[in-house]
């Protein structure tokens, strides 16, 4: 941390390295050909499981809130650029994001 200015040991937790989740990955490359990119679930909503995949039966809240990735931070991010109303993203799980082109990406889900 002494390379961005700040001297190691002044946070209760020092930041780690983490690598973002492949939904952000994938946002960030949709941002540039998407007119609106929709995504489901990837802000949790009221409907939210344990479950790291539909597919996948165990529970695991991990994967929700992030340890392998700064999910908290992508999540808050994603919400704030959103343009779906506030009862879509936390009731119905739908987020809106425009994009930065004029194609119309539909309906893309984030698991």
């Amino acid at each position: 941390m002494e390379d961005v200015g700040i001297p190691a040991g002044q946070f209760a937790r020092e930041v780690e390295e983490e690598s973002a989740s492949s939904g952000f990955i994938g946002l960030k490359l949709l941002l540039s050909v998407c007119k609106w990119i929709d995504f489901f679930e990837y802000v949790p909503s009221a409907r939210a499981t344990k479950r790291c995949h539909y597919y996948d039966p165990e529970n695991n809240p991990a994967c929700t809130f992030g340890v392998w990735h700064p999910l908290a931070a992508e999540k808050l991010l994603t919400y704030y650029i959103n343009s779906a109303s506030d009862r879509d993203a936390f009731q119905t799980g739908f987020v809106r994001i425009r994009g930065l082109e004029r194609n119309d990406c539909g309906e893309l889900k984030a698991y």
